[in-house]
């Protein structure tokens, strides 16, 4: 069974983008987990910690991600028009 800390930060990442979660989701948790057997942080500290650093750099993921996505299709349909 996992800690309920666990859960929260799992509930936590989905704030970010996919891609960002697949690639470094379980890194992140590990981080997380290793600060709170190491890092000498209470739980409610480190619940600070992690929510301070989503609500700062998930909304700044996110915004990249979908400028990223407009970029690509603003290329893409630009090729198209200079084709045609």
């Amino acid at each position: 069974m996992r800690p309920p800390a666990a859960g929260l930060l799992r509930l936590a990442l989905l704030a970010y983008p996919p891609s960002f979660r697949k690639g470094y989701g379980d890194e992140m948790a590990r981080c997380v987990r290793d600060l709170r057997d190491h890092g000498g942080m209470s739980r409610g500290r480190l619940g600070l910690h992690v929510a301070a650093d989503v609500l700062l750099t998930a909304p700044r993921m996110r915004l990249e991600t979908l400028m990223t996505r407009t970029i690509a299709v603003t290329a893409t349909i630009a090729a198209a028009v200079a084709r045609a």
